[in-house]
């Protein structure tokens, strides 16, 4: 079936053409009403135009020039420019004049490489601008700010009250504000260091105050410490470690008995921030070795000018004392590395300090099952050791013909300590170093009465068993 077919001439076709036909109606006549005020308010201008060009002429000269003054019309455009500019200057975003880029952000270092692409050369005006420029920056750049000299003023205040008027708190706070300072790279390595008031306070500060606070902290404070806690000096003043101690001239009651639960954690605080901060000293130095970079070890010998007294604050704790022992090992015998200044402070810190701990020991007729001074001879096997070491890699050449004297001399004269204690360690060393020689040319031996077998491809060549001695320690 076809659909069936609506007849156009319906009444609701009919209402709507209806409607249209008044819409257009109305439009005609709305424009014809526009047309018609416009036409009115062009005939008012015009005649309006026209009675103010006769007054004009009726007030000017007789010809109708326009001769009126050029220079009031160029000051009433300057009024309307200056009245623009402080109406609208707050909307607008006009650069400043100490800005260094334009209204569309461009720096003189991006226009100048817009201009090397285009080939424009500046003229020598403009150079010279560009020079006055650069030379503001580096000494705005060299100059401290204001939080970085409130910051050096708090620290230079911390410094003078613990050196006029020194106490737990003050001594205590400058000793985290340290460690702070110089363990920051070594924290930041391994996780986020966490937000202190000592790492707010150095934060910002250059180098040269790093160093005071460093300067202040191994040079000055070991002899604070030992007079506010109230060391008696007076017994390690009886000992002369060039002589030497006999076991019992020293006690730790006598000593260190007086000092409070305060004092006693002080003592422990700093020297194990101290043994902790020469640690890191030796690793970077370590480090920058293997790194062929040039190594000045002016600082590793800071840690040695009171090296006496640092001695005497680490006697009681026998955990940072076999610590200090084994850093001072290194230091003395790294002759090819270290200075022969630095070798000799660090061999005096540690001749007081072993001489400090045979006094400490008791005697063999005050008890019987007295032990030996397992100190001294921890130094002896350290220093031992850490020779060995160095002699693979330093060798023994003219330039460094004075620092191997010093660290074999320094040897000696720490095993002139105790010849008791030093002859059981060497008999041991030599013994076991004669076994190993016998068995190394025993082997060596075997091996050349048997025919050399052929080699075999994607072997690798066997080790000369004379080499291994050397590599024994």
């Amino acid at each position: 079936r076809l659909p069936k077919m609506k007849n156009k001439n319906t009444p609701h076709s009919n209402k709507r053409k209806a409607k249209q036909a008044s819409k257009k109606d109305d439009k005609e006549t709305l424009l014809q009403e526009k047309a018609l005020r416009e036409q009115e308010e062009e005939d008012d201008f015009v005649s309006e135009d026209g009675s103010a060009a006769e007054d004009f002429d009726a007030d000017g000269d007789e010809d109708g020039n326009d001769d009126y003054d050029v220079e009031e019309g160029s000051s009433d455009e300057e009024d309307e420019n200056t009245e623009f500019l402080a109406k609208a200057a707050d909307g607008l975003d006009l650069p400043s004049e100490s800005d260094n880029s334009d209204g569309a952000g461009d720096s003189d270092s991006e226009l100048e490489d817009y201009y090397n692409e285009l080939g424009i050369e500046l003229d020598d005006e403009e150079k010279d601008i560009k020079k006055q420029k650069q030379q503001k920056r580096l000494e705005a750049a060299r100059e401290p700010s204001k939080e970085s000299k409130a910051k050096q003023e708090i620290l230079t205040q911390i410094m003078s009250n613990v050196e006029k008027t020194p106490n737990f708190k003050n001594v205590s706070r400058l000793i985290r504000i340290t460690k702070a300072a110089f363990l920051k790279e070594a924290a930041d390595d391994k996780k986020e260091q966490k937000a202190t008031p000592e790492s707010s306070i150095l934060s910002g500060l250059k180098a040269a105050e790093f160093l005071k606070i460093f300067d202040f902290f191994v040079e000055k404070l070991p002899i604070i410490i030992i007079k506010m806690t109230g060391v008696k000096v007076s017994d390690f003043d009886k000992i002369d470690a060039k002589k030497g101690s006999k076991a019992g001239d020293l006690t730790i009651k006598g000593v260190y008995g007086a000092l409070n639960s305060k004092s006693q954690l002080l003592l422990k605080t700093y020297i194990a921030n101290y043994t902790k901060l020469l640690k890191y000293t030796l690793d970077d130095f370590d480090t920058k070795r293997k790194d062929s970079q040039s190594v000045d070890s002016t600082q590793l010998q800071k840690y040695f000018t009171q090296g006496v007294s640092v001695a005497q604050l680490c006697l009681p704790f026998k955990v940072y004392t076999k610590k200090l022992i084994g850093y001072l090992s290194k230091v003395v015998m790294l002759y090819s590395k270290v200075e022969p200044t630095t070798q000799l402070m660090g061999f005096n810190a540690l001749l007081h300090l072993a001489t400090y701990s045979i006094a400490i020991t008791k005697a063999p007729e005050e008890d019987e099952e007295a032990t030996p001074n397992v100190l001294l001879e921890r130094c002896i096997k350290q220093m031992y050791s850490e020779f060995t070491k160095e002699s693979r890699t330093g060798g023994g050449g003219m330039n460094i013909l004075s620092s191997l004297r010093i660290a074999q001399n320094c040897f000696v004269e720490i095993m002139g300590l105790d010849l008791r204690a030093s002859y059981q360690f060497g008999f041991q060393y030599i013994r076991q170093m004669c076994l190993h020689v016998r068995n190394t040319r025993h082997s060596v031996s075997q091996i050349g009465s048997q025919k050399k077998p052929k080699k075999e491809d994607g072997k690798k060549k066997q080790v000369d068993p004379l080499k291994t001695i050397y590599s024994w320690q």
